[in-house]
């Protein structure tokens, strides 16, 4: 959380208005959360590996953070690149309560 803290997002990111959102995470335990700059309404992304406390930050869509993490590309940080054969499964999350998940 300091690593945070030095990128303008004192205290805790997690739960104000303003703060993190969880967009993935993998088998490997890294995590991936947007954030809205509220002045600009631009997204920022920051992605953390396993349970350290240095997060790295992307200045591009989430498209095409995707596209470089399943291209192998060090998504969430250096040497954190990794081959999967496939196939990749996306999950489509439910929109109520009442409603099922879909694969």
């Amino acid at each position: 959380m300091q690593d945070l803290e030095h990128r303008g997002l004192p205290g805790s990111p997690f739960g104000a208005p303003a703060g993190l959102i969880p967009l993935l995470d993998t088998d490997r335990g890294e995590n991936l959360f947007g954030l809205a700059d509220a002045d600009t309404g631009t997204w920022r992304l920051f992605s953390c590996g396993g349970d350290e406390a240095l997060y790295y930050e992307y200045d591009m869509s989430f498209s095409e953070w995707l596209h470089r993490y399943l291209v192998e590309e060090d998504m969430f940080g250096p040497r954190s690149g990794v081959f999967y054969a496939g196939p990749i499964f996306f999950e489509g999350m439910p929109m109520s309560e009442t409603e099922p998940l879909t694969s």
